[in-house]
């Protein structure tokens, strides 16, 4: 164990920064490191992005994101003196799909490991990472219990997506009758879903492909398209469809290079700019990057984590999908029923906006717009459509109320009443995760309008569900 001068002053005092260094040799060179610890006389503590694994021709990696997360972990269990020399801790990842052994070290000099922003006089614990292996089953078809429930989809994809006179050509319509599960195609057994949802996305409109967009970046907030993919690949390799999911992720390429345009300048990508307000400069950079990288993400994700559905559980199949389930409806966020919230959490919100007037719609439209631009907003967005917290559009929701008649004649008050009424259900759906002053945050701005919102967010959900 480490010497920890005065640790228990400092526990809630995050006073270190991390910082991650990329390397131009290759993502596996990555590494992170604490800065700030050696000023309370502590080491700081050193990772690597790639942890120890076998040899592959796509190794694991850890994101920038992910370092600075286990480090914040690690610094407080050095503050707590629980971080041991020699003691393994233990991580799971992807969903529960990978499994890291991190060891700490013991101190060494900060020149061994390049950790040149720390204090030159500072000792540095190098936490290391090595990777359980994992059994990996032989590629194989599809399994005839799942083929009906995929046929299904198909189906059920050929009544939904619509042909687009200004889509992009060359993309086959998705077909039920006669369809091949093999797993020789190429995207893996799944080939016919995922070239269904490809072609959906070919026929898409600029309006649905920026809410896919917008989507996207909201689920970000809760489990968006990077963890996605993260989870499917990690599925993809179990069952060796490895090369399936690249190919898909490079179709998704594919698409938003054909969507762009020679220099990004086709008349979809210049609608998807305009309505996304951003600008050409801000699209620079490369496919993978800017407002390209974005779309990039999420349509990887949908196709990514389509060549593996029928491994995912119930959770990440919602998070993979849900941001293109509610783009598909272009005028509202709400996704389609499986995104949909509980029973008692759907008539719990509908009860705390029962007594609102028609005069009152417009009180709140403003105070809404206000409280959307904080970060509570986005991630409660996110939230509603990466799992079952969402709500079906406010015209449904509210049908047969004054209210629910105003959504039906006017889109743009469905539109607002529905955000509000996901990002609600959203709220309450996990409450527990929310703290009083989020609550507070959420509630009181619209607390002239809506009374009773704030009481019904506090109520026990046991008193909610009788």
């Amino acid at each position: 164990m480490f010497e920890q001068p005065a640790r228990e002053a400092l526990a809630d005092d995050v006073f270190w920064k991390v910082q991650f260094v990329f390397t131009d040799k290759s993502l596996t060179n990555d590494f992170a490191y604490t800065v700030g610890l050696a000023e309370r006389g502590l080491p700081e503590l050193y990772i690597e992005a790639t942890p120890k694994q076998a040899v592959s021709d796509s190794p694991w990696t850890l994101s920038s994101q992910d370092c600075a997360h286990e480090l914040n972990k690690f610094a407080r269990m050095l503050l707590a003196g629980e971080l041991v020399a020699g003691k393994p801790i233990v991580r799971t990842y992807d969903r529960g799909c990978t499994t890291l052994d991190w060891t700490p070290g013991e101190p060494t000099a900060r020149d061994n490991l390049e950790v040149y922003c720390t204090d030159p006089t500072c000792k540095v614990v190098p936490v290391h990472a090595e990777m359980r292996p994992i059994d990996i089953a032989p590629l194989q078809d599809l399994a005839l219990e799942d083929e009906a429930r995929f046929r299904a989809e198909l189906m059920q994809a050929a009544i939904d997506t619509v042909p687009n006179p200004r889509g992009l050509r060359g993309f086959r319509a998705p077909r039920y009758i006669q369809t091949s599960f093999s797993c020789t195609q190429t995207y893996g057994p799944l080939t016919p879903v995922v070239e269904a949802r490809i072609y959906a996305i070919s026929q898409a409109t600029p309006e649905m492909l920026t809410d896919l967009l917008l989507r996207g970046l909201d689920a970000e907030q809760a489990f968006g398209p990077r963890a996605v993919l993260g989870v499917a690949h990690a599925h993809a390799k179990r069952v060796s469809r490895l090369p399936a999911a690249w190919n898909a992720d490079a179709q998704a390429v594919t698409l938003v290079k054909l969507l762009r345009g020679r220099d990004g300048n086709s008349l979809v990508w210049r609608t998807i700019r305009k309505l996304t307000g951003f600008t050409k400069a801000e699209d620079a950079g490369g496919i993978r990057r800017g407002l390209s990288g974005c779309l990039v993400d999420a349509v990887s994700a949908l196709l990514v984590a389509t060549t593996v559905e029928d491994q995912l559980d119930e959770s990440t199949r919602l998070a993979a999908l849900g941001p293109w389930s509610s783009a598909r409806e272009s005028s509202t966020i709400a996704p389609d029923k499986e995104w949909w919230a509980p029973p008692h959490i759907l008539d719990a919100i509908r009860s705390s906006v029962i007594d609102l007037q028609l005069d009152q719609i417009r009180d709140l439209h403003s105070a809404w717009g206000d409280l959307r631009e904080g970060s509570l907003v986005p991630l409660l967005r996110g939230l509603a459509i990466t799992g079952a917290r969402g709500c079906l559009p406010a015209k449904e929701l509210l049908f047969g109320h004054p209210i629910g008649f105003a959504a039906m004649r006017d889109p743009d008050v469905d539109a607002f009443l529905t955000e509000f009424l996901c990002c609600a259900s959203a709220l309450l759906s996990e409450r527990a995760m929310f703290s009083a002053d989020a609550v507070l945050t959420f509630c009181g701005p619209l607390r002239a309008v809506l009374p009773n919102l704030e009481a019904v967010m506090n109520a026990p959900l046991s008193e909610i569900a009788a």
